[in-house]
């Protein structure tokens, strides 16, 4: 749920995320702007995953980056704890212009999801979910603006 403020959402918005191993240091990222699970925000954050900037202050992971995962990142329509319908996009790894991309370098996923792409509401909010199988790794709800 929100937390009575609202995150714009960029007609070209891009994901990143980190997948790492060991347990992350204690940072005070400051709070965040919506309902946000990882390593760094919320108490049931997956203590090897984080989302990374633009969505989030960039976090100190320690560990070692997993860049063999296959995550699925899933973004649907969320009001009263439960997605609304069918997942409006889902995004996997692979080759396509969509696809989750692998960065070792910078020790990243990332996906651009074009939300302008999409007929989204700004009265709704979002839940962006990333999964490795059936397993959340974390999640972020987010609310459109209509200036974004």
């Amino acid at each position: 749920m929100l937390a009575g403020r609202t995150v714009p959402l960029l007609l070209v918005a891009a994901f990143v995320l980190a997948v790492c191993h060991d347990a992350p240091t204690d940072a005070d990222l400051g709070s965040p702007l919506a309902s946000i699970s990882d390593a760094v925000h919320g108490a049931n954050g997956n203590a090897h995953f984080y989302f990374l900037p633009p969505m989030v202050p960039n976090p100190t992971p320690t560990g070692t980056f997993d860049g063999t995962q296959s995550p699925v990142i899933a973004i649907c329509e969320w009001a009263n704890e439960d997605c609304v319908g069918d997942p409006l996009a889902e995004f996997t790894t692979g080759t396509t212009g969509g696809a989750i991309q692998v960065d070792l370098v910078a020790e990243s996923y990332g996906v651009p999801w074009h939300a302008g792409d999409y007929d989204l509401d700004v009265n709704a909010v979002y839940r962006i979910s990333v999964l490795v199988g059936v397993q959340e790794l974390g999640h972020a709800d987010v609310q459109p603006a209509s200036n974004g």
